[in-house]
């Protein structure tokens, strides 16, 4: 009701404007110089209509401009929710959308299994790690189940500091212990953290081709 009342208000005004806007106009264009006294006869000629119609419908097509799209706004939030079926027919919530998923998502849906670091070796699931932030006194992570990740970027960007490294010390805390294979032609992640996960009970191998005398071997004699 009071978007109405307030609708109407600005409609009034707007047609206050347009009769101020004409009466001036009508004066400059029929020669007559003098804008007051105002002449009643020159307040209500068709000049004046005109502009009060000319504002009236801008003002109706910015309101019918903002409804369409408070309209398609809640429309794509009602499409965030969808439902999807996986491949083996289990019916789930679609997040295709661009809608951000919310804090309180991160801890209370399923999908994206949270806990906190120092509770890792209590959980039985690992997979990729989506989120580690430093929240207050606790490390909170977020994880999913095991899927490609395909991550691009140029020399030094930090896709080793800020996502492999941490992916590596993540999952080796899981209770589950996954085995790990990795790509290392640099050595790094092999220097980073051999230790690390020998530390946390791994059988830690090194196939290091470059130099034998190194690498992790078999004498069949």
């Amino acid at each position: 009701m009071k978007k109405f009342a307030k609708s109407i208000l600005i409609m009034i005004i707007l047609a206050v404007v347009g009769v101020v806007a004409g009466y001036v106009i009508n004066c400059l264009t029929t020669g007559y110089s003098q804008i007051l006294p105002i002449e009643i006869d020159r307040i209500f000629g068709t000049t004046t209509f005109i502009a009060i119609g000319l504002l009236e419908l801008l003002y109706i097509i910015f309101i019918l401009n903002k409804w369409s799209n408070s309209s398609s706004s809640n429309s794509s939030s009602s499409t965030s929710s969808r439902k999807g079926k996986t491949a083996s027919g289990e019916e789930k919530e679609a997040y295709f959308s661009a809608r951000l998923v919310t804090p309180q998502e991160l801890k209370t849906n399923k999908d994206y299994h949270f806990c906190y670091f120092t509770d890792l070796k209590n959980h039985k699931f690992d997979g990729i790690p989506l989120r580690a932030e430093r929240v207050g006194n606790h490390t909170e992570i977020n994880m999913q189940k095991p899927i490609h990740t395909l991550v691009i970027g140029t020399t030094g960007s930090g896709k080793t500091t800020m996502l492999v490294d941490p992916t590596i010390q993540m999952l080796a805390q899981c209770g589950s212990k996954p085995s790990m294979v990795m790509s290392d032609p640099k050595g790094e992640l092999y220097a980073h953290n051999g230790q690390y996960l020998r530390n946390l009970g791994y059988d830690v191998q090194c196939i290091n081709l470059r130099e034998p005398n190194q690498s992790s071997r078999v004498n069949p004699i």
